[in-house]
């Protein structure tokens, strides 16, 4: 069995056929997926997954992107009741995704940065983890995270493409990393060889779908059901078996985001 940790059903990508998706991938032994909050909006629409599916979960963030959206959930009283009103779900796993993005700046950096805070401080007041989307921005995001916690064992950097620096430094504070299909393309040296360094107890799988489809799928929409072609991936670069890298990550998942309660 595997887990998606990281994908977005709600996405309108899906609206068509969404149902069906969810079921290929049971068909396709994914025995959780997680969707991920990309905003209030997002996340409002994932728990409203989550409590339609048992193998659903959900969790509640504002990527970086939209980061300046944010500011109205903090000053309306209506919409902070409504965002906070997500906390009380039993479905509810994580934070995130949330963190800091310089490749395209589409939110000003100190607006990043006071968003990317302000729910780390949610992560640690409900004791939830933390998933951290972190592009162009290795100093900033590592520099944060040092200050608001006491180690990493917490936070999961989701589709790791990070600097070997940025790594050691993470993975010494006892960081988790997840990877996406982007380990199946040809030009993905550097990461592909930074997969097979990580040991196999520190990785997640997830598809980040709808983006980021495998090589055999480039050009077309990604879902969970392919996380099963992420995991095939890792087993050849770390030349063990696809069941090995099943069993361990998804031990990894279940106790990292406590889906078994």
């Amino acid at each position: 069995m595997l887990i998606d940790t990281h994908c977005h059903l709600d996405f309108p990508q899906f609206d068509e056929d969404r149902e069906a998706v969810i079921k290929r991938a049971a068909d396709n032994k994914v025995k959780y997926l997680i969707s991920v909050g990309s905003s209030i909006e997002s996340s409002i629409k994932s728990k409203e997954l989550a409590d339609k599916f048992d193998h659903i979960f959900f969790s509640v963030g504002q990527h970086p992107h939209c980061a300046e959206k944010f500011d109205k959930y903090k000053k309306d009283p209506v919409l902070k009741r409504q965002f906070e009103s997500l906390f009380g779900s039993k479905k509810l796993v994580a934070i995130g995704e949330v963190g800091l993005d310089y490749y395209r700046n589409l939110s000003a950096k100190d607006i990043q940065k006071e968003i990317f805070r302000y729910f780390i401080g949610i992560a640690k007041k409900l004791n939830l983890v933390l998933i951290v989307h972190c592009r162009e921005s290795e100093d900033d995001t590592y520099a944060i995270l040092k200050d608001e916690l006491t180690d990493f064992g917490k936070v999961v950097f989701h589709c790791f493409s990070g600097t070997q620096d940025f790594f050691d430094k993470c993975f010494g504070l006892g960081a988790m990393f997840s990877f996406t299909a982007n380990i199946t393309y040809p030009n993905a040296v550097k990461l592909k060889e930074l997969v097979r360094e990580i040991p196999l107890d520190r990785i997640m799988l997830e598809t980040d779908s709808p983006y980021l489809p495998p090589q055999k799928y480039r050009g077309q929409r990604n879902e969970p059901s392919y996380v099963q072609l992420v995991a095939q991936e890792i087993a050849l670069l770390k030349n063990t078996t696809f069941d090995e890298v099943s069993e361990v990550t998804t031990r990894n998942a279940e106790r990292f985001f406590k889906l078994n309660g």
